[in-house]
Order: structure tokens, then C-alpha cells, then sequence
């Protein structure tokens, strides 16, 4: 799955559940691009 599918993806199962969320890259990287990918999730502060 690419970056961009992987967020597209993410971004409409979390829509709408009041949380901010923000994307990481993990580990090695191969010609810039990174293997694994991920997303930090949190509480939006009130």
C-alpha cells in the first residue's frame, strides 16, 4: 500500500471519531522512502 493510499485509507476509518492523528514513517528508508509506515493518535485537547 502506498503513502498516500495508507492515509487515504486511515484518514476515513478515524473521520469523525473526534481525534487528531498524525502520520509517521518507521525504520530504514530505501531511496527516500520509508518501509513502514504509521499514525500517532491522540485525544483532541479540549
Amino acid at each position: 500500500m502506498s503513502r498516500q493510499a495508507f492515509q487515504a485509507w486511515f484518514a476515513d476509518i478515524i473521520e469523525g471519531l473526534g481525534l487528531n492523528y498524525e502520520f509517521v514513517a518507521i525504520g530504514d528508508g530505501v531511496d527516500g522512502i520509508q518501509t513502514t509506515q504509521g499514525a500517532i493518535v491522540r485525544r483532541k485537547e479540549e
